[in-house]
């Protein structure tokens, strides 16, 4: 079967996302090292363990993103399952993140708008269909 070109256009938004995903987590490695080297001692080390930890935990969304862009991209029928918890997770992250600061109201609509997008279409018969569900 030919891919539609609905799931590569969803395969573009989830590799959009996971690039765009990947600057905050760097941000935070950065900062982390700055952090470790400015202060020093243990306030520095404190800080730049936290930093990093935060940065890894940030790194999970966009590898998850890669991962369904490779899915949509390959047709893999995991694809339609992850595609349906990935933007809910992303929706969820970036609602604590724009509660706890961060995030903007612009970062959250955003993102909630392309995980809103990829949910709808996934629930179309020609997704289904197309990704064997």
């Amino acid at each position: 079967m030919q891919r539609p070109i609905g799931i590569t256009l969803l395969g573009c938004l989830a590799l959009l996302q996971g690039l765009f995903g990947l600057v905050w987590p760097f941000l935070m490695f950065g900062a982390a090292g700055f952090a470790g080297a400015y202060f020093g001692d243990s306030l520095g080390a404190a800080l730049g363990i936290l930093g990093v930890l935060i940065g890894g935990f940030k790194l999970l969304g966009p590898i998850f993103h890669f991962v369904l862009a490779y899915g949509f991209f390959a047709m893999k029928s995991w694809a339609w399952p992850l595609g349906l918890i990935v933007p809910g997770l992303t929706i969820l992250g970036n609602l604590g993140g724009m509660m706890f600061g961060g995030n903007t109201l612009w970062d959250f609509l955003r993102s909630a708008g392309v995980s809103v997008v990829i949910f709808a279409y996934l629930l179309t018969p020609t997704a289904r269909r197309a990704l064997g569900h």
